[in-house]
């Protein structure tokens, strides 16, 4: 336990969460990468990094049709390219991967997978760039350099989540994982390969392009510009930014994010995800740091504000959701990443999402939480009856601990993947009203023995837990013997059980317990072949259960609605 702690911590203190990183921005060198003699590559670095957070910074991967003489070669056609421009406003990385010899093979994928390697040193201590995660990765490439994305980077792709082309040519390469394209004077068998490996159903025409996508999931699509080109082009890379790249990204699921060292990840580990498009929902994404919250300027917290929101009729009110992250994690990731940005969307609820301490927090930290709530209902048209709590790992630490403070104040609250569960604190005697918990547990199934990020919870004392909170809630007491044979996800027999496969090919496993009038008190959720880490449908699936509830303010009783 100690070790796990330790290791935490410092992951925590690496990641430096929630800080910009200033420096001089320009083009540097690199050589015999990964010591493969001959390799180069340049990075372009903007002034100001990890704004808006770590884990949230753009790299983009450049392979030019030949080899860049100079980074002042390199530099010049990135600027001309609007590269420039689109790391500097995104805080994103450009890297320009020179082929090994006259033009790009094969042995090119050893190079990638070197940059990366080099890339990700700051996850390891030392380390020049100080990228972490790495979730926003794309390539672009013209020429022998599209070729090259086209017939060996997309049997490797990784972490990249999605491509642009610029003619090229192809020739054959396996279907292997999504990933999405966009294509300018490709050949119709490129233009084939990507709309199979995306497993495209429907089409759609839009100014200047025809765009192939999946229904079930339009994340997987292939965007076929009219354009003729097949040269880099700042108009056409522009445009594949902001209607492809911005919004797509790849979670780290079934490896530990935590994993060390780099070569751990493969393919696999990484899912192709959508990322929310605040623009087109008109949701305001409003960061605050220090105050009137927290004395301490470091501290900050994200809103996210829907269209309905700010267009509310008089006397309109709304739902809020508290959610907190994880350690080693930030306020912004923790939204996107577990689904509750786009949630907001969705469903027209308010969101707001602190910064939390690196490792366990302080009473005043969690005194802070509170005034946050506070500050955002005298801000918004919050519906007070009903205002949730959720938290991811050490979040949902920080979630029990609000919990043994103010019952009262929630209508529903879910620890996610919470660690180091040690019981609730909370006496019913101490209140002069039934103070009857809605709760959620969910977790992953490899939270429980993953060799790559220790135990972060145990499987008896995530059993133990549906027992504590049915007992607060004056349900039936589980007393037979904790059997996770017959009952293999939550150790105890929940009721109504069902498996629910979502776009992305993961199932949520759901069940339930119930109070004396029906009302599921109690909701169990186990996702199947993750480890600890985030996932975007999680939310979704938590609020199919969670929006049933509210709380009566005044009498602090819990109100369920069916419908």
């Amino acid at each position: 336990m100690r070790k796990m702690m330790a290791l935490l911590l410092a992951m925590a203190l690496l990641l430096g969460m929630g800080t910009a990183v200033m420096a001089e921005s320009g083009i540097t060198q690199m050589d015999n990468v990964g010591g493969i003699e001959g390799s180069c590559y340049y990075i372009y670095q903007p002034a100001e990094y990890h704004n808006p957070e770590p884990m949230m910074t753009p790299i983009i991967y450049v392979y030019p049709d030949k080899a860049y003489e100079s980074k002042e070669d390199a530099l010049k056609a990135i600027e001309e390219a609007g590269l420039v421009e689109i790391a500097e406003a995104e805080k994103g990385a450009v890297v320009v991967i020179n082929p090994l010899g006259e033009t790009y093979t094969k042995a090119d994928l050893d190079v990638f997978e070197a940059v990366q390697a080099d890339l990700y040193k700051a996850r390891n201590g030392g380390g020049t760039y100080n990228l972490t995660y790495h979730n926003l990765q794309y390539a672009i490439g013209e020429g022998a350099g599209a070729t090259f994305i086209n017939e060996h980077l997309s049997q490797n792709c990784k972490r990249i989540a999605g491509v642009l082309t610029f003619g090229g040519d192809y020739n054959f390469a396996y279907q292997l994982y999504k990933l999405p394209a966009y294509i300018v004077s490709g050949s119709e068998e490129a233009i084939e390969f990507y709309k199979g490996t995306n497993a495209v159903d429907a089409e759609k025409e839009e100014e200047g392009k025809t765009i192939y996508y999946n229904t079930a999931n339009p994340i997987q699509q292939v965007i076929v510009s009219k354009a003729e080109a097949t040269s880099f082009d700042a108009d056409v890379i522009a445009d594949c930014w902001k209607t492809m790249f911005r919004y797509t990204t790849r979670l780290c699921l079934t490896a530990s994010s935590f994993s060390f060292p780099y070569p751990k990840y493969n393919i696999a580990d990484y899912t192709l995800m959508a990322r929310p498009n605040y623009e087109a929902a008109q949701m305001d994404v409003i960061k605050h740091g220090g105050n009137p919250i927290w004395e301490d300027d470091s501290k900050y917290w994200y809103e996210f504000v829907p269209a309905a929101v700010k267009n509310a009729k008089e006397e309109e009110t709304f739902p809020l959701i508290l959610t907190l992250h994880g350690a080693g994690d930030n306020a912004l990731f923790e939204a996107e990443s577990n689904g509750w940005a786009q949630l907001a969307i969705d469903h027209d609820l308010l969101v707001v999402s602190p910064s939390a301490p690196a490792f366990m927090a302080s009473d005043e930290d969690i005194q802070n939480f509170f005034k946050l709530i506070d500050y955002m209902v005298e801000t918004y048209p919050v519906d007070t009856s009903r205002i949730y709590v959720v938290g991811f790992s050490m979040g949902g630490v920080h979630t029990y601990k609000m919990l043994n403070l103010k019952p009262e104040l929630f209508a529903a609250a879910v620890p996610m993947a919470a660690p180091f569960y040690d019981g609730i604190t909370i006496d019913p005697a101490a209140y002069e009203y039934d103070i009857d918990l809605p709760i959620c547990l969910i977790t992953n199934q490899f939270d429980e023995h993953s060799a790559d990020c220790g135990v972060l919870t145990n499987s008896y004392k995530y059993p133990q837990a549906f027992n504590d909170f049915a007992a607060l809630d004056e349900l039936p007491v589980y007393e037979g013997e904790i059997d996770l044979v017959h009952y293999p996800f939550w150790g105890i027999p929940l009721k109504d059980t069902a498996r629910y496969m979502n776009k992305t090919g993961f199932s949520h496993n759901v069940g339930y317990l119930y109070d004396a009038d029906g009302v599921p008190m109690v909701c169990g959720i186990w996702v199947e072949d993750l480890t600890h880490n985030h996932f975007t449908e999680n939310a979704a699936v938590i609020w199919n259960w969670m929006n049933h509830f509210s709380r009566d303010t005044e009498t602090k009783a819990v109100i369920y609605s069916a419908e």
